[in-house]
């Protein structure tokens, strides 16, 4: 339940990123076999899909069954899309009583849209801020980051399990201060430090492409939502990555 409350406290009411993707019971119990088709015949329609072929092909090949399997499907008007408003987030304290064995508090920033500039800024700083949370986990027994939502209106949150609610003030003070020291590192670095940082990370890049799986769905969100590159063009998008490390 806890992603959810999260969710539901930092977003507002029927916003896009308000629930988790799965719905919950109620909505579960609920839906229809015509809500599914109607909801498909409105929104899954061709120009909307993108299709990725990874692995060894014939680029000739390829095409002819692209154009043997998809080339007949029927054109359709699709409904319009859901617009994801920004997240502002004002300063407030939540709580809720739920059934469970330890306490836990959750901190929850909004951030930037994860494709753009400020927002891959953003998320280039969370690993800084958890650093530290997670070197203090073991005073706490158990913490980890989560980052919720989506790609358009992104929420940071950091989930913290308690021994008991005596340590809650102690916990939400750590997790403060590493997020006021979010930066440190980066503007404190050698050059030598600040080079072996971007080759891990351009490391790690070509490290997630290796799988085909994890390949095909770094592109596949690379298509959706990057909005620097031009998928049409015959740029190559690890390269354009790479540049921007």
């Amino acid at each position: 339940q806890i992603p959810q409350l999260v969710l539901s406290s930092v977003y507002p009411e029927n916003h896009a990123y308000a629930r988790m993707i799965g719905g919950d019971d109620q909505q579960l119990s609920n839906i229809t076999l015509k809500d599914v088709c109607e909801f498909m015949d409105k929104y899954y329609t061709p120009d909307r899909a993108t299709l990725i072929i990874a692995g060894g092909v014939s680029v000739e090949e390829a095409s002819k069954s692209i154009q043997k399997w998809f080339g007949n499907l029927e054109r359709r008007t699709p409904a319009a899309r859901a617009k994801v408003a920004e997240v502002r987030v004002n300063k407030d304290r939540k709580t809720y009583d739920l059934d469970i064995e330890r306490p836990i508090v959750s901190v929850a920033w909004a951030l930037p849209a994860a494709n753009t500039k400020e927002g891959e800024a953003a998320q280039f700083g969370i690993g800084q801020a958890f650093a530290r949370v997670a070197s203090a986990a073991a005073r706490y027994d158990f913490a980890y980051p989560q980052v919720l939502g989506g790609q358009e209106a992104p929420v940071f949150a950091i989930l913290i399990e308690l021994k008991s609610l005596s340590k809650l003030d102690d916990a939400l003070d750590f997790v403060w201060k590493a997020a006021r020291q979010a930066h440190r590192g980066f503007d404190q670095g050698t050059w030598s430090q600040i080079e072996e940082s971007k080759n891990r990370g351009k490391a790690d890049l070509i490290r997630s492409l290796e799988s085909l799986y994890s390949r095909t769905l770094t592109v596949a969100e690379k298509v959706q939502f990057d909005k620097e590159f031009d998928f049409d063009s015959n740029e190559l998008y690890v390269f354009n990555e790479l540049d921007k490390i």
